[in-house]
């Protein structure tokens, strides 16, 4: 299995990118090292190691930059959909995990319509914020196979093991799947995790299953969440939806 972060700020410049091991890889490798026998891979599409941090004198972030944001969209030839395209080729995997937020959904779905043009097989699974939050309207990508809902590390679990055995995934709590009839079938809700200190330490695999990792600055590992939800409910924040 191959988990990503896919493309966003390297999608408006090339050398803007996103400097750090996304935690949620990190933990959800860990889970699947530790529960199966799946061989793993992390991935953070996002990063280009001759970094460029934004600035307020240039306009990246708009004018030329959302020109070129747009333009590489719609050019899948461009250099860092070549490089999505190398990993997944020199990984060959038969699930690919994509780790989603709303910003880098429409980059996701190129992702996922590069993978199954690889191989047709490839299992794309999504899951975070943006996942949870639109619930089936995200597979209005033809592409998508599996979304997972809420907290995945246990799901991602089952799921694996689902495969292995030739399961029914239906009886995988707290996804949404397309069945074999092009339908979109949702599970049982999945409860929390109750013992947080049950999921392994982010950062414990990452030598050696992160892709790159030794071209990362020490800073990229440095980040934590510092807790679980938010007590508040604001308008623009999809907290609520994934922590009520």
């Amino acid at each position: 299995i191959l988990l990503m972060e896919p493309p966003f700020y390297r999608l408006y410049h090339d050398q803007y990118c996103l400097v750090k091991y996304p935690l949620a890889l990190g933990y959800l490798s860990g889970a699947i090292i530790k529960n199966t026998d799946w061989t793993v891979q992390t991935y953070n599409s996002d990063f280009n190691i001759e970094k460029k941090f934004i600035s307020s004198d240039n306009d990246h972030m708009t004018g030329l930059g959302f020109e070129r944001y747009l333009s590489s969209l719609k050019d899948h030839s461009m250099p860092i959909w070549d490089e999505v395209k190398n990993a997944i080729l020199d990984f060959n995997p038969s699930v690919l995990g994509i780790t989603l937020k709303s910003q880098n959904f429409t980059s996701a779905t190129i992702v996922a319509k590069l993978a199954k043009e690889i191989n047709p097989d490839i299992k794309v699974i999504i899951g975070g914020a943006h996942a949870t939050m639109n619930g089936k309207s995200v597979f209005d990508c033809e592409n998508i196979d599996v979304s997972c809902i809420g907290e995945g590390e246990v799901t991602i679990v089952e799921f694996l093991q689902a495969l292995v055995n030739d399961s029914p995934v239906n009886t995988v709590d707290g996804i949404i799947f397309r069945d074999d009839n092009n339908g979109i079938i949702q599970t049982p809700p999945r409860t929390y995790i109750e013992d947080l200190d049950s999921l392994e330490f982010p950062l414990t695999y990452a030598p050696k299953i992160f892709k790159d990792f030794s071209k990362y600055p020490k800073d990229a590992f440095s980040y934590i969440f510092g807790s679980r939800g938010c007590p508040y409910a604001c308008t623009f924040c999809e907290s609520k939806s994934m922590w009520t």
